[in-house]
This record gives structure tokens, sequence and C-alpha cells, in this order.
């Protein structure tokens, strides 16, 4: 069986030893381990002793219901059996806040530890307040004594509260002070040189990259180069930097809060914090180190496949055929391609993802899957929309079009929209799916041809020969700017109307940006061929009596002589009947 005398032994010069050396500390584990294990041998030597399967169920028990008293951080005894109503972590906190309400007592008198036995427990006292009992059920565990283990209990404390008064002089203040300060100075000049230092790493890693590391191409694609590894490297850098300053935050705000007996539980809870953090933060990395690599190969394979397919759709656009692959196609085909690639890229790697696995995890995807099945119809329908026009090569960037009620120059084909840019320059964005269900009108398509014909009506009176009329309006088309020589300009007659003859003039352009402009020279020299050739425009139609009235042509295209005509009469006669 176990040596219960060794074993409490131990336990009680740990307990006792709380404030003593590191080595000392370490040493009374050392001999209290290996009284454990000197006793689980002896037992396992004698597989015959009978062992009580009662008193294995209380030990077991005992080892999971054990809970530290701790003072500023630290474990100053364990509870481990419970007292009346207070289960042994109500118990331990019990005891922490009497301990703390006594230790706030400036003067706790010339005896401030006292020791009080009953019948039942052993009362420990500091000054005039209680602050635990020592029972039997606290004791027989470390096979001991109800006195042996308050005299151990008492010594523990007495000694905090000989520690906790030193600490509050002024002279150790002054001197926490001091060392604060002196802590606090040194942390600023560690970080400085922690930024110094890793600065003159940077540029000397960039300096060495730009020497040592070749440029690795394959087929005109690069697939390494000191460009590629020197962002690597300062991410690296810049990450390392953060940690040691951090490193060095903590620690310095650790010693600080050590050196005042009020911080020094905060102090205490900062290093157990940090190094829990630690603890999790690596411990995480290296289970999660397997996976890591997956997922690094994985995004090296999808990053260097589309860097791959750019490469292929760029020479494939400009060594290929136009007919068979228009350069317009390469930027949407690449960007289909890259989802598809990125969606299985990211398939293959959601198994390796940490928290994969979770229900919470699968919660969340399932839940975004919902959100955007249900919230992007309408932008999914643009999308197939976009492909659509995009491929069907009804618009692209730059060319003159007319959608709906909307004529502008494009200025981006997207999946979502196609931008359009009026002669006004308002940039107006149309919707995919509105655009596909509209006509679409391409000037610029006809205009690479020559083809694009712009045409207007005039309406010319009765009076006027419709030659003279056809060579006027012929006239007014060759002498505006962009108008096409070849073919020629020609007249429709549209119109025979009450009071005047309609008359389409038809112009070639390739100039399909221009069109508002070319429209506005035709309708100047339309009216300047006329003006010149007397003929007078009837566009709006309008009534006049002509006799007597000036006529309708500027001053400057008529005769100096020139006068109105006046009313002319002839008389009637009337004939002698046939007799």
């Amino acid at each position: 069986m176990i040596n219960r005398s060794a074993v409490g032994r131990g336990f009680s010069q740990l307990q006792g030893r709380r404030f003593m050396g590191r080595a000392t500390l370490l040493r009374l584990i050392g001999t209290t381990l290996g009284a454990i294990a000197a006793a689980q041998g002896t037992r396992a030597q004698s597989p015959s002793a009978p062992v009580d399967a009662d008193v294995m169920e209380s030990r077991v028990t005992i080892a999971v219901q054990a809970e530290p008293v701790r003072f500023h951080g630290q474990d100053l005894f364990t509870i481990r059996a419970p007292l009346g109503t207070l289960s042994v972590s109500q118990r331990a906190h019990a005891i922490e806040t009497r301990l703390a309400s006594a230790l706030s007592q400036v003067d706790l008198g010339s005896q401030p530890l006292r020791l009080e036995p009953g019948s039942q427990s052993t009362d420990i006292y500091l000054g005039q307040s209680f602050v635990t009992s020592v029972t039997d059920a606290d004791s027989e565990p470390l096979g001991r004594s109800r006195d042996q283990q308050a005299a151990d209990l008492g010594l523990v404390l007495q000694r905090l509260v000989q520690s906790d008064l030193q600490g509050r002089t002024a002279r150790s203040i002054l001197l926490g002070a001091a060392r604060s300060l002196a802590a606090l100075v040194l942390a600023g000049g560690l970080i400085l040189l922690i930024r110094w230092s890793l600065a003159r790493l940077a540029h000397w890693l960039t300096e060495l990259a730009h020497r040592s590391i070749p440029v690795v191409e394959f087929v005109g694609l690069t697939l390494f180069s000191p460009s590629h590894a020197i962002p690597l490297t300062l991410r690296a850098l810049r990450g390392l930097r953060w940690l040691l300053v951090l490193i060095v935050v903590v620690a310095a705000a650790e010693y600080v809060l050590s050196q005042f007996p009020w911080t020094q539980g905060l102090a205490s809870a900062i290093t157990r914090s940090a190094l829990a953090a630690l603890s999790w933060v690596f411990g995480g990395i290296v289970s999660f180190m397997p996976k890591v690599l997956y997922l690094t190969a994985i995004a090296f394979a999808t990053r260097y496949i589309l860097r791959a397919l750019r490469f292929v759709l760029d020479r494939w656009a400009t060594f290929g055929s136009e007919r068979n692959f228009p350069p317009e196609w390469v930027r949407p085909t690449y960007q289909i391609i890259r989802f598809i690639v990125v969606a299985l890229a990211l398939v293959v790697a959601f198994p390796y993802l940490p928290g994969s696995d979770s229900k919470a995890f699968q919660g969340v995807s399932v839940f975004v899957g919902v959100l955007f099945s249900l919230g992007s119809s309408a932008a999914i329908g643009n999308m197939v929309a976009g492909i659509v026009l995009i491929y069907m090569r009804a618009v692209k960037v730059g060319d003159r079009v007319k959608i709906a009620d909307t004529v502008g120059d494009v200025i981006a084909c997207e999946f979502l929209t196609v931008k359009v840019r009026t002669i006004k320059n308002v940039d107006v964005a149309i919707p995919n799916s509105l655009a596909l269900s509209n006509h679409i009108i391409n000037f610029s398509k006809q205009a690479a041809e020559g083809q694009l014909i712009l045409h207007t009506t005039v309406t010319i009176g009765y009076g006027a020969e419709w030659r003279t009329v056809h060579e006027l309006l012929i006239a007014a088309g060759h002498a505006t700017v962009d108008v096409e020589a070849t073919p020629e300009p020609f007249v429709l007659q549209t119109s025979l109307n009450d009071f005047y003859v309609g008359y389409e003039i038809n112009v070639y352009t390739r100039n399909a940006q221009a069109m508002a402009r070319i429209y506005s020279e035709l309708h100047a020299n339309i009216q300047d061929k006329f003006n010149e050739a007397g003929v007078e425009i009837l566009s709006p139609h309008y009534g006049a009596l002509r006799d007597g009235n000036r006529t309708a042509v500027p001053d400057r295209y008529l005769p100096k002589d020139y006068r109105p005509a006046g009313i002319g009469l002839s008389w009637l006669r009337s004939k002698p009947k046939a007799t």
C-alpha cells in the first residue's frame, strides 16, 4: 500500500516552503514524486494484496475534487474535502475571501496567527479574523493528524503574513517603483533594439535574395523569383517583430505588477493567461502542422494552375484567330475558369481547415449557403446574362451602342452590369438581364466596316425641283467631316405630304463615336447649301401668303437689289356669248 506518511511529509514540506527558492521547491517536488513512485512500485510487486474498492473510489473522488487556495496568484494549499454544505470549490473561494479581508488590515497584532483546536476541527485565525478550519477529512488523505496539518497550514500563512507586511513598507514600495521604472526603460530599449535589428535583417535578406535567388521560368511563365521570396520574408519578419514586442510588453507588465502587493494577483493572472494562450497557440500549431502542409500544397497548386491558365489564354488571344478567340474573351474566360478552379480547391481543402468537422462550422456553412441561394437569384441571373452577352459579342468595351433608351460608349462589360458613358459624360450601369431582354443597337460594328448609315429628313415645298433638292442634300453630305466619299451619300423621298415633300439624306461613316457632331454638321451644311441655292426649307411646315411677303432666305444669300414682289392682279373679261 502507499506510504501515506512519506507522501504527507512531501506535501507538507511543499506547502510549508511555498516562499523558498525554485531549486528547493523543485527538489521537494522530486522527493514527493519519488515517494509516490516507490509506493506504486511496491504495490506492483505484490499483486495479491487486497485492495478496498471503496478506498480506491474515495481516493479518485478526492483527487478529482482537489481545489487550490490562491493569494496574489500563488497556490498556498489545497482543499480536498467539503465542509458542511460547502463544496470543495465553494470552500476554497470562501477561504480566499476571508484571507484577503484579514490581510487587508494594517495591524494584525503581536500574535497575528492563532490556532484554536476543537472537537471536530482546528480553526486558524489571523488576528481577530477567522480564515479556515482543518478537519480530519483534510488531513487523512495526507496520512497526517489534524493538528499536524493545521500546524503546516499555520506556517504557510505565517510566512504569507510576513511577506505581505514587508511588501507594504515604504522602503519596499520605493524599491518596487525603482525596479519598475528600470524595467520599463529596459523594455523600451529592447523594443527599439528589436525594431532596428529586424529592419537591418530585412534589408540584408532583401539584398541577399536579389543576389542569390535565381528566376525560375517555364515556357515564359515565371514560377519563382526574388519578387516572390522577398514579400514572404518581410511578412515573416513583421510577424516575428510583433511577437517579440508582445513578449517584451507582457514580461514587463508582469514584472512591474509583481513589485507591489496590491497588484501581484493581477501579475500572476497575466502570466497564467499569457502562458495558457501561448500553450494553446503553439499546441494548435503543432497539431495543425500536417494539415498546413496539405493546405500549402493546395494553395501553391491553385496559384500556378491559374497563372498557367492566364499565360495560355494571353498567348491564345495574341497568336490565335480573331474569329476563333477574340481578345475581349480573355478576361471573362479567365474569371469563369478561375472561379471553377478556386471552388474545386476550396472543396479539396475544406476537410483540412481548422474546425471543419465541428457542428458550429457546418451550421455556419449551411446558413451561408441558404442566404446565398435566397438572396442571389437576381445576381445569378445577371451573371448568366453577362456571360451570354460577352460570348455573343453583342457589345465590347469602346463600342457606341444604344441599349433601351441609353446611347453612349461601353466602358465596362462585367458579369453583373454593362456600364455605358453617354455623350453627356454620364455613366449608366445597365443590369445584364435588362440589356439582354431589350434590343441592343451596336453602331460601332458597322462603322468599323464603313457601313454605318446616318440619316436625317428635311421637307421642301412642291415648288422646288426634286433633282435640285437631291443635289443640294448630297453636297451637304460631302461637306460634312467624317462622312465617307465612297459609298456616296444618297437621298430617299420618304413622303408626299399636303404642303411639302419629305427627303431623307443618308451618309456613310466609320466614326461612330462622332455621331452627334456629324449630325450637327450635316444639319448646318444642309441649311447653308439650300440658302445658297435660294431654296426654302419648310420644316416644320407653315402657311404664308406669298405675294408681297419677304422670302425666308437669310439676307446675306439674297441679291443686293432684292425687292419683295408686289401683289399681281389680272382682270377677268367676260367672253361674248356664242350665237
